[in-house]
């Protein structure tokens, strides 16, 4: 049944996406079937004691860890730094896993545990470490470097995450359905690219034309 709901969303959703009236990249990312469980780590009994029943919200899919960039290669785009960037310590674990960002952008850390948590990263060339913060502090941190920027907690080991920053402003998440949309984009030649922190990077060279949509689908591998 969850399949057939799936593939009626896909329907629905992706024919809306190709209508006209401005330049835009459409599609369907295809995941491979999980292989392992989540195992348990150490801080997990703490997180238990200490989150009520019922706080957990829905499981996260691993297509919303899903990054879909076009880089132009016919022109030379505008990067600048984003605004309102949030990475989120919540239930033991960082939301997003995988936050899409653009140098010089400001990613502001938020502990919304009951307890404490740190974020530190030992990426070469952008190491870190916030120290460790009760709940509601907020710590921003200027990200330079372009390219993964590996999180991690130093009291939960289990808690990972990666900021991917990057030189284009032209990047999209894909939905829990897999299905990701990119528009407004200027017409022209781009390489589309995608991300996923556990799988092979895809990429493709595509030509967006005016007022026009491109479906384009991939399948990602190990």
């Amino acid at each position: 049944m969850k399949k057939i709901v799936v593939l009626l969303t896909l329907i629905l959703i992706l024919p809306a996406f190709s209508t006209a009236g401005e330049s835009k990249i459409y599609g369907r990312i295809i995941l491979p079937v999980p292989v392992k469980k989540e195992s348990a780590f150490p801080g997990m009994a703490y997180r238990n004691r200490l989150t009520s029943p019922g706080i957990s919200g829905k499981k996260r899919a691993a297509a919303e860890d899903v990054i879909v960039l076009a880089y132009p290669l016919s022109f030379r785009p505008v990067v600048k730094p984003m605004m309102n960037a949030r990475l989120l310590q919540k239930e033991s674990c960082f939301v997003p896993r995988v936050l899409p960002v653009t140098p010089g952008t400001t990613v502001f850390f938020i502990n919304r545990d009951r307890y404490y948590h740190d974020v530190f990263s030992l990426t070469p060339g952008a190491r870190f470490d916030i120290g460790r913060r009760p709940t509601g502090t907020a710590v921003g941190k200027t990200i330079k470097q372009s390219g993964e920027l590996k999180l991690f907690c130093d009291i939960h080991p289990g808690m990972t995450a990666t900021i991917l920053c990057v030189e284009t402003p032209y990047f999209t998440r894909s939905s829990r359905n897999g299905v990701y949309l990119l528009k407004n984009l200027p017409p022209g030649r781009y390489r589309l690219e995608v991300y996923h922190p556990d799988l092979k990077r895809v990429a493709e060279t595509v030509d967006v034309k005016k007022n026009k949509a491109l479906r384009v689908d991939f399948n990602l591998k190990r």
